[in-house]
């Protein structure tokens, strides 16, 4: 059963956009990722400018996470763990916090 968290799409969601609100260094490195794909968005013959910015974006934060399971460049041992955070990580609506940080990037602007 699907179930909604403090607004956001399950508690995966939430928690990830929790981590990256509540680390000073994390969000001023989302909201500068953020203006740059704004500024300077992907080429596409099929998006618009802000619709690649925002896909580019949620690429960038999917990829940062799945690259975080990794210490020192070494996969995870394969485990009970490993299997339940690729479960967890596998769960985050990426674009809905792409969108959130794009949002408050507009907003602040």
């Amino acid at each position: 059963m699907e179930t909604t968290c403090n607004g956001w799409t399950n508690y995966e969601t939430w928690v990830v956009k929790l981590w990256i609100d509540n680390d000073q260094g994390l969000q001023a490195f989302w909201d500068q990722s953020a203006r740059n794909r704004r500024d300077n968005p992907p080429q596409s013959d099929v998006l618009t400018p802000a619709e690649s910015a925002l896909y580019a974006l949620e690429n960038d934060l999917k990829t940062q996470h799945e690259e975080g399971q990794h210490e020192e460049g070494q996969p995870l041992n394969a485990n009970v763990y490993a299997d339940l955070l690729n479960a967890s990580l596998g769960r985050v609506n990426w674009r809905e916090i792409a969108q959130a940080i794009m949002e408050s990037l507009e907003e602040r602007s």
